[in-house]
């Protein structure tokens, strides 16, 4: 018997598809033809996507050198952040007041104050800074319901101080002073029942040595030469080695007994390591980095159209990201990789004719812009006048929308009142 011929439909599909066809209607058939379409369609679309994924984080990371592992993520439970001001003149109460005028003005109460103290006493007790930080400032600021922000300048600023200062410290010729200052804020710290330990503890960040990638200060290499990147790294370490010495010494006087190496002196004290955000005089930031087990918050200083370092105006986000992303990598470069918080103490936009009120107010937006897309937990601002118009209120027409940031709860940590530690443990870590 002759076999028919196929027809040119049958010859167009393979045997599969002539199978399914004895079982099925042409109409399912035309469905099945749509859902496949569609599966392929799906496949491709999760693909495109998977690829556009990794080329976003090839480019972001082609500025980081290629032997650092990839950046740590942010740990925070939130991002909102602490807020502070720093205020100085020349006598303690008249800051103060000026502190009180500006939480006036901005309708919130700081968490955070700000103040500045050098490292060496003089003859008379009751002229130097160090008088006034363990007998006024810091009592008054935490009696006003804030958290002090010392930053601990390791200079006299005298002109027979020795170039040699900051490797002095390292060799351990200033311990005395070091543990000196430690006992009295440790007796701060003990709070009202005088014992250090217990729940009525006060808290204090301490800033040393800031800004020493920069060639103004005499522990920063580019200044002094005698101020080495190493001499800076063990100035730092020995301090802290001392000062933690102390913290858990049961020997001193007026402030307890129960004072043991047990208590976690870091719901006490946070040590802030703080560059400039940039270079000045050929070293890096990173070259000053002391490790990962002495600083517990990274952090940076930032000024846009300061007329006593000659630096013109400039876009808030050109200024404040190189650094966060730089500090970013040195957190990701560490062998104990550790993520810790980053802080900016200092900020400030001088007022200029051109472009004005307007000019100022945008960068400090968009400067908060990104403290709170980053998770930046504590920014102070550098609310004075001395070397430019940096205020935010009384001497120009008021920048409110500083007034305006600070009262978005949704954005901010403010002190509670009814606290005795001012701020949770969650935020006065940075957590």
């Amino acid at each position: 018997m002759q076999n028919n011929p196929k027809s040119p439909s049958e010859s167009a599909h393979p045997a599969g598809w002539r199978i399914a066809t004895l079982f099925l209607s042409r109409k399912h058939v035309f469905y099945l033809s749509g859902l496949g379409l569609f599966i392929i369609i799906a496949i491709i679309s999760v693909l495109a996507v998977i690829l556009h994924k990794k080329s976003s984080q090839d480019s972001v990371s082609e500025s980081r050198p290629s032997d650092l592992p990839p950046l740590p993520p942010l740990a925070s439970k939130t991002n909102r952040s602490l807020i502070g001001i720093y205020a100085y003149e020349n006598e303690f109460s008249e800051s103060y007041d000026r502190i009180l005028g500006t939480e006036a003005w901005a309708g919130v109460h700081f968490p955070v104050l700000h103040f500045f103290s050098a490292w060496c006493p003089a003859v008379d007790p009751s002229k130097t800074w160090y008088y006034s930080l363990v007998n006024q400032r810091l009592n008054a600021i935490w009696s006003h319901g804030s958290i002090p922000f010392f930053s601990w300048q390791p200079a006299c600023f005298d002109p027979a101080s020795p170039n040699s200062f900051v490797s002095d410290i390292g060799k351990g010729y200033h311990d005395d002073y070091i543990s000196k200052m430690a006992s009295q804020i440790k007796q701060f710290l003990a709070g009202p029942d005088g014992k250090y330990g217990t729940d009525d503890d006060r808290r204090i960040y301490i800033r040393l040595g800031h800004e020493m990638n920069g060639n103004w200060y005499p522990w920063s290499s580019a200044k002094n030469p005698q101020a080495s990147t190493q001499s800076y790294i063990s100035m730092w370490k020995r301090t802290w080695e001392v000062f933690t010495a102390t913290l858990s010494s049961d020997s001193l006087s007026g402030i307890g007994t129960n004072m043991t190496s047990s208590i976690d002196h870091r719901r006490r004290i946070q040590w802030v390591w703080c560059p400039n955000n940039f270079d000045t005089g050929g070293v890096a930031a990173e070259d000053y980095y002391p490790g990962n087990r002495f600083v517990d918050w990274l952090a940076y200083d930032v000024y846009n159209g300061a007329t006593a370092f000659n630096r013109g105006w400039g876009r808030a986000l050109d200024l404040v990201r190189p650094m966060y992303l730089r500090l970013n990598r040195l957190m990701a470069s560490q062998e104990d990789l550790v993520v810790k918080p980053i802080a900016i103490p200092e900020y400030g936009c001088n007022y200029q004719e051109d472009p004005g009120l307007a000019g100022k107010s945008e960068w400090i937006s968009e400067l908060h812009n990104f403290v709170f897309e980053s998770n930046i937990k504590l920014a102070i601002y550098f609310n004075v006048d001395n070397w430019s118009v940096f205020s935010i209120s009384g001497t120009i027409p008021n920048v409110t929308v500083y007034r305006e940031i600070a009262r978005n709860a949704n954005r901010t940590i403010y002190a509670d009142r009814n606290s005795t530690r001012v701020v949770s443990d969650e935020a006065f870590l940075g957590l």
